[in-house]
């Protein structure tokens, strides 16, 4: 609302300009005075001064430089006699936004104060904007960060360090945020907004705030014209609490995720994770980690899944999800420890764990992590070292072992893949499948006995690790040509 003062020494002109403004403008307050000694102390509420430049004791120059000093906000309108360019520009310096010629032209006067009504509202658009600028800052390093002197700046800003519940507010759309916000600051008291994320803010409101929350979520469901979720934090009444009602309101609105139909979730009403249910939650986790040491891409996505099936089953708060993530990834860098590799993942890899954990929603944090875990195994599978060291490390335990049953299962532990992924992959790197290096291992260490010793064919075929002797000399022969008996002949 405007609040005018026309200061002029003549009645008949302040009478005039006041039934104008009065008749045209919607004002909160219209004061006169006869001069500007008499104006200088009555100035306190007004944003609007029309004065004459022709004054006793004090000219309209000297006035709006005085007033400048004390009010700087007020814009000033000049009415002259006479146009003087030289006090045109001096009066620039002092908020005069127009100079009108006397007698006055009623629609002059209107448009100097549509003029300086614009200049007063962009003025106030821009503190406000300021005003909450400062407010964002204050509460987003509150939040995230160290505050010194958080009681003064709370002064400063003019907000009352009492009772107080955080919310956090999730949009589909990040367009969407501008309209809840000002829908909120329409109908809430002493609300203030702090950033979190694109489609995330932190709204800080009284303790009566969450019937307010649950009506604009009835009204968006029922208009259809966004769609928001809601964590709100339990009630605090000192604002040094406010980093853990920010934990508490994050928590909520995660288990709102699990909910279409209850978009409002507060902390409170949060159950608690059941002893049972981390017991099995942890059987799928194991289940998941042996998939990922055999590295076997397919058998790991499954695994996954059946684990965030139970999670969104039981609904599993986001503190036990955190940790189940952290357990994962820290299992999956572990490995690539043990292969001296961690370092180049890092340059390579499309996900990392902050990521992770900052997903909006549990089928995010899943995707994230199924990326994840992909991209190590993928990445072990292509590293040169690592196919060296799973070959080298196949071969030398065949190598030591080809006395004993060997078999593919037991192979496949030694080189943590899945026995069929370890088939392939052998016979890719090797040229041959494991079985026929295996029987040619042991028919190389058969004709070495037969030069060496003088044990028989079924003793030399039992201490190669072969049972049956019939079947050892028909393996014998195919590879050789010939039946170890005419071998050693040879000899």
């Amino acid at each position: 609302m405007l609040n005018i003062m026309i200061v002029d020494d003549e009645v008949a002109i302040r009478q005039g300009l006041f039934r104008v403004v009065s008749d045209i403008f919607d004002v909160s307050t219209i004061k006169t005075c006869e001069n500007a000694k008499e104006a200088i102390n009555q100035l306190e509420d007004i944003n609007i001064l029309i004065t004459d430049i022709k004054m006793p004791d004090m000219d309209g120059l000297e006035f709006s430089k005085r007033v400048h000093e004390k009010y700087p906000n007020i814009k000033i309108i000049i009415s002259t006699g006479y146009p003087n360019f030289e006090y045109a520009r001096e009066a620039i310096k002092y908020n005069v936004v127009e100079f009108l010629v006397k007698p006055t032209d009623p629609n002059d006067l209107l448009k100097a104060i549509d003029k300086a009504r614009d200049f007063i509202y962009e003025n106030e658009k821009n503190m406000n904007k300021d005003y909450f600028h400062k407010i964002d800052l204050l509460f987003y390093d509150l939040i995230y960060g160290e505050v010194s002197n958080v009681y003064e700046k709370l002064d400063a800003l003019k907000i009352k360090n009492e009772n107080f519940l955080v919310s956090l507010i999730s949009t589909e759309k990040e367009e969407d945020i501008a309209n809840v916000k000002e829908y909120l600051s329409e109908i809430l008291e002493k609300v203030y907004f702090t950033h979190k994320s694109d489609k995330e803010f932190y709204l800080i409101s009284n303790k009566n705030s969450n019937e307010i929350l649950q009506n604009l979520i009835d009204e968006t469901i029922i208009t259809e014209e966004y769609i928001i979720n809601i964590g709100s934090s339990t009630c605090f009444d000192d604002i040094s609490y406010i980093k853990k009602a920010a934990v508490e309101a994050d928590r909520a609105l995660r288990f709102a995720f699990y909910d279409e139909n209850k978009r409002l979730i507060k902390f409170e009403n949060i159950p608690q994770t059941k002893e049972y249910v981390l017991e099995q939650s942890i059987k799928y986790l194991d289940l998941l980690k042996k998939s990922i040491e055999v590295y076997d891409v397919s058998l790991s996505q499954t695994n996954l899944d059946n684990l965030f099936d139970y999670v969104k089953k039981e609904k599993i708060n986001y503190m036990e999800i955190n940790k189940i993530c952290i357990i994962i990834y820290n299992f999956c860098i572990s490995i690539l420890y043990n292969y001296s590799i961690v370092s180049s993942f890092e340059k390579t890899k499309t996900v990392d764990l902050e990521q992770i954990l900052k997903s909006d929603n549990i089928d995010e944090i899943k995707g994230n992590l199924s990326e994840f875990i992909k991209d190590v195994i993928i990445f072990i599978g292509q590293n040169p070292t690592y196919m060296d060291n799973i070959i080298n490390t196949i071969k030398t335990y065949i190598e030591i072992n080809y006395k004993n049953n060997i078999t593919l299962d037991s192979l496949a532990k030694k080189a943590h893949f899945s026995p069929s992924y370890l088939s392939k992959f052998f016979k890719k790197e090797v040229g041959e499948n494991i079985s026929t290096y295996i029987q040619n291992i042991r028919i190389d260490k058969a004709k070495v006995l037969l030069k060496t010793t003088t044990l028989k064919t079924y003793e030399i075929a039992e201490a190669v690790g072969i049972e049956d002797p019939v079947y050892f000399s028909r393996i014998f022969k195919k590879v050789t040509g010939v039946k170890p008996k005419d071998y050693r002949e040879k000899i």
